[in-house]
């Protein structure tokens, strides 16, 4: 029986986190990625998302780098 798994991805303010659980809630995995914040001037806060991007695939690239986790 193929065993179904839950992921979550939270994009945040300083870092994107993701976590890897079964179908009973068990967590199995968990990763996190940080990032810049630019303060170009006062009272601003800049992000570049190509940063939420590439740190998206690569907490979803830790939480299924173990084989017993097939994400096919």
């Amino acid at each position: 029986m193929t065993k179904r798994l839950l992921v979550g991805i939270d994009v945040g303010t300083t870092s994107t986190k993701a976590v890897l659980f079964d179908q009973d809630g068990t967590l199995l995995a968990e990763a996190a990625q940080e990032y810049p914040t630019a303060y170009p001037y006062n009272g601003w806060a800049e992000q570049d998302p190509e940063d939420w991007w590439s740190a998206t695939c690569a907490t979803l690239t830790q939480i299924f780098a173990d084989p017993q986790w097939d994400a096919a």
